[in-house]
């Protein structure tokens, strides 16, 4: 059995300096995509589209107050105004409860 003789030195800085090499390739910061004035064109353009999210949504806000509005003006309209609907029809119905009741006794009595 021959002995093996150690590695040379030369071998040893050649196979460090290859891993040294691959270390800094993995770590490196990778170069830009986009181009340098793409970056702030798109950050102009995130400030804009949220803006105007919030204009938009300033006119929903606007939309859903005024059909609430309208709403209550109904409602007010027909059920809590003196000339409501519901005024109306209470009126209404205690006059055909009247004429029930006439009826009523009218059938329950005897006749002669």
């Amino acid at each position: 059995m021959a002995a093996t003789s150690p590695p040379k030195t030369e071998a040893i800085e050649e196979s460090r300096r290859q891993i040294d090499e691959l270390r800094k390739a993995i770590n490196a910061p990778t170069p830009a995509v986009l181009p340098s004035w793409l970056s702030p064109l798109l950050q102009g353009v995130t400030i804009l589209a949220i803006v105007a999210g919030g204009f938009w949504l300033g006119s929903v806000n606007r939309t859903v107050t005024q059909t609430s509005d309208s709403v209550d003006k109904i409602y007010t309209i027909l059920v809590e105004s003196k000339d409501s609907l519901a005024a109306r029809t209470s009126v209404s119905e205690a006059r055909l409860e009247s004429i029930d009741k006439k009826l009523d006794q009218l059938s329950t009595s005897p006749k002669r």
